[in-house]
């Protein structure tokens, strides 16, 4: 994974530590077996889900949905614009 989705991780761990939630507490209340999961998606291992439970996430954790979305996206941006580039470079 990219800095970015590290950049995005620490921004929802942030939230979580706000919120004064465990990993597995989050973690078990959204559908996941284990703290990892959410340990993953936190350290950027593992893009954050896209469906149901990062809603529910997001609602734990009490982070704004916006802002969180913004830093998707910006993070998809950088990806897609770095995948470009490196692209065009290579021809």
């Amino acid at each position: 994974m990219t800095d970015y989705n590290k950049e995005l991780g620490s921004y929802l761990r942030k939230w979580r530590q706000r919120s004064g939630l465990t990993q597995k507490y989050v973690a078990t209340s959204i559908g996941y077996t284990s703290a990892q999961a959410i340990s993953n998606i936190e350290r950027g291992i593992v893009k954050p889900p896209k469906n149901k439970k990062l809603k529910i996430y997001l609602d734990m954790i009490n982070a704004p949905s916006a802002a969180v979305i913004d830093r998707w996206l910006d993070c998809v941006y950088a990806e897609l614009t770095e995948k470009f580039v490196n692209s065009k470079r290579k021809k």
